[in-house]
């Protein structure tokens, strides 16, 4: 009877710590792949993927730790950029340009986007403008001393909210009510 009590609970132990366990990278990566439906067109591939993932994942880890710490004030996890090198994140997604002046001069922003019809550029001018008008509006409330903090355009503000949500953390949009925040 001690036999079996010692053993089961030693079983127990061992199930207990295994699922304690922090989760390999290798493990994240095939995680991330299922996820996000990714597959790579050689082994090669593949395997320069796993690195930029495994940095970009380490990265993260070390970042979260800072979290715990109370050192910064929010998380990092894995998205569907987590195999991309910040230069090819950069240049697939941060395609919005503004005037030097970083001004709405009327309807000649550039943007450094093809889309697909005069009529979704037009769309998202419309979501640009407004987003730049409330980025304006919260800044004015700062400058008084309102608010904290800052508001800025950036490479999303052509996005609404369902859009943000999708491409920063791979889901499907939800909320098409044109608000990048």
């Amino acid at each position: 009877m001690a036999v079996k009590v010692i053993v089961g609970t030693v079983l127990l132990t061992l199930i207990v710590v295994a699922m304690a366990a922090p989760i390999s990278v290798e493990e994240e990566f095939s995680n991330f792949k299922v996820k996000f439906n990714r597959t790579y067109a050689t082994p090669e591939e593949e395997q320069r993927r796993f690195n930029i993932f495994k940095e970009n994942f380490d990265r993260i880890q070390e970042h979260n730790k800072k979290y715990e710490a109370g050192e910064v004030t929010y998380t990092q996890g894995i998205n569907d950029f987590a195999d991309l090198t910040r230069e090819e994140f950069k240049s697939r997604h941060l395609g919005l340009r503004l005037p030097k002046d970083r001004t709405l001069s009327g309807a000649s922003l550039k943007f450094d986007r093809n889309y697909a019809t005069p009529e979704e550029e037009q769309k998202r001018f419309g979501i640009f403008k407004a987003t730049y008008e409330r980025v304006q509006d919260h800044n004015k409330k700062y400058e008084a001393g309102e608010v904290g903090f800052r508001l800025g355009i950036n490479q999303f503000s052509d996005l609404s909210h369902g859009e943000f949500t999708q491409k920063s953390k791979g889901r499907k949009p939800s909320d098409e009510d044109g608000n990048p925040f």
